[in-house]
């Protein structure tokens, strides 16, 4: 009886965790997707570039242009989807010179 007890007191309180939900503040998730978008596994930084692609936040702008040159594909890909999700006061996307043709 007293071990049933234990795994539903167990159980209950796993379970309760699982439905707590607090909203991080988005400042503080744009940093830690920062951090992960310079990761060395591709499919963390992926994740970290759509991520902050949904958050859209100005403050991840550096670090998003900054991914536009990594090596792998997607994380390029998607840091520029996320940059054109960013909000208005992102500032400026460095100019390209025109094409000749």
């Amino acid at each position: 009886m007293i071990r049933r007890f234990s795994v539903i007191v167990l159980l209950t309180t796993i379970l309760a965790g699982c439905f707590v939900t607090t909203t991080p503040e988005p400042d503080i998730t744009t940093a830690r997707l920062l951090v992960l978008l310079n990761s060395s596994e591709p499919a963390l930084r992926q994740t970290a570039a759509l991520s902050l692609g949904k958050i859209a936040s100005s403050k991840a702008a550096a670090g998003l242009i900054d991914a536009l040159h990594d090596h792998d594909p997607l994380v390029r890909q998607y840091s520029a989807g996320a940059l054109g999700n960013l909000d208005d006061r992102a500032p400026s996307l460095p100019s390209f010179p025109s094409s000749p043709c």
